[in-house]
């Protein structure tokens, strides 16, 4: 089985995530939709400098930057503006990924452009060694991608200094954190026909940009099934008095002391109006002043309140919660081990993580959530924006009594998730949805 790793950037504003085969050199650019999938774009050769672009990505590019290319002039542009970002990026991960071997072979044979040969520090092309620190045991240190100068337009020094940033949590990182999830559907005939889905893809969260997926897990459809989306509307009060020093306030700013104090007046004119309760209301806050009490001897005498003028006022979003519970039974011993790596999925994924030396805490991976319908997105439910999974919930004898297979392995077990979006639900992200309900 193939191994892969993978770089995102933006081309010429196209999300792109780039799949690079580490054994081989092999890489496809895609067109990063988010939940709805990805499309082949461009595919790199493994050997040489050769970048091929699809008819699918003229469409996209087009549409995105108002021009009218066919795919002859936009592989030209694609060679000269963005093929050494791409190469750059590739590079990038199979220097830090790539077995020792291949990285030599991709060197010295292959010639693919910005490959370190391990042993002689050399990129394709070098007649200088390649200042390295890589050896037989291991490979330089970096990520997948996007850090190098490319000459992309869309880099810069902000986003390089943020880069590196990263690069410095990622040198402290602990080694024994695991990164691969693995990708698993549960039990095995829920792969295909017209069965409801949820999948559950683990991302390693990046704060600052798009986060990667790690892995999945895919489970019949729950039973109860919902989402509800609400903002925060909360009672104000503005009473007459501090509307009245309001007012004069800000007719002070805004026109000086003259304008303050035609404000005031006004204010005065509008209190002798009403001159019984007003004198009355004054005499007994100079006296529960005093007294220290509140406006309880106004509201004795004169059975009146000053007007709170009150009103619901908008005053913030809210993040919604989904909630999540699953009964799994296995039926047999290869079931049993998938159960029991489908919790350990969820438990790991939603555990913070410590660097070496234990200096630093780093926050939990995230998760998507996607209802699946035959392969696809199901766009009847509503959509859900990248989450936090915050508690995970096993129970062991769901069935009230302990019962174990001879292997020990529980006869069932039940899952209880709380996941909590990590942002609210904007309007406009009702408009760009592209199922039938929004989010």
């Amino acid at each position: 089985m193939a191994v892969t790793k993978e770089s995102t950037r933006s081309i010429s504003g196209i999300p792109t995530r780039m799949i690079v085969n580490t054994e081989t050199g092999a890489a496809d650019l895609y067109s990063d939709e988010g939940i709805f999938g990805r499309t082949l774009i461009a595919s790199g050769s493994a050997v040489g400098n050769n970048w091929t672009v699809n008819d699918s990505f003229v469409k996209k590019y087009n549409n995105k930057n108002g021009t009218n290319l066919n795919q002859q002039q936009l592989q030209k542009v694609f060679s000269t503006q963005y093929q050494k970002t791409a190469n750059s990026d590739r590079a990038n991960i199979i220097n830090t990924h790539s077995p020792y071997n291949t990285r030599t072979y991709l060197q010295e044979k292959a010639g693919l452009p910005g490959v370190v040969n391990p042993n002689t520090g050399k990129k394709p092309g070098d007649t200088t060694p390649t200042p390295t620190t890589a050896d037989k045991g291991a490979a330089p240190a970096g990520g997948g991608g996007g850090a190098a100068d490319t000459g992309d337009s869309e880099g810069s020094s902000t986003a390089a200094a943020v880069d590196n940033n990263q690069n410095n949590i990622k040198s402290i990182e602990n080694p024994k954190t695991r990164t691969e999830y693995g990708n698993t559907v549960f039990p095995k005939e829920a792969r295909g026909g017209s069965q409801g889905l949820i999948k559950f893809t683990v991302l390693k969260y990046n704060p600052i940009g798009k986060s990667a997926p790690m892995g999945s897990v895919t489970l019949p459809a729950s039973n109860g099934l919902s989402d509800s989306n609400s903002v925060d509307w909360a009672g104000q009060r503005l009473d007459a008095v501090k509307a009245e020093l309001a007012n004069i306030a800000m007719a002070t700013a805004e026109g000086g002391v003259k304008e303050g104090v035609q404000a005031a007046n006004a204010a005065v004119d509008r209190v002798l109006q009403q001159r019984k309760m007003s004198s009355d209301f004054f005499r007994n806050a100079l006296i529960a002043n005093a007294v220290g009490t509140d406006q309880q001897l106004f509201t004795r005498q004169t059975g009146a309140i000053i007007n709170p003028n009150l009103e619901l006022l908008f005053s913030g979003p809210t993040l919604r919660q989904f909630q999540f519970q699953f009964k799994l039974s296995a039926r047999n011993a290869p079931e049993t081990e998938e159960i029991a790596h489908i919790i350990k999925f969820f438990k790991q994924g939603s555990a913070v993580q410590r660097t070496t030396g234990n200096l630093f805490l780093k926050s939990p991976n995230t998760f998507a959530i996607e209802y699946i319908h035959n392969g696809g997105i199901n766009p009847y439910i509503n959509v859900i924006k990248e989450c936090a999974l915050q508690s995970v919930s096993v129970t062991y004898t769901p069935e009230g009594t302990y019962a174990v297979h001879p292997d020990g392995a529980m006869i069932s077990y039940e899952i209880s998730l709380a996941f909590s979006e990590l942002e609210p639900i904007f309007e406009d992200d009702h408009s760009a949805a592209k199922n039938k309900v929004g989010y």
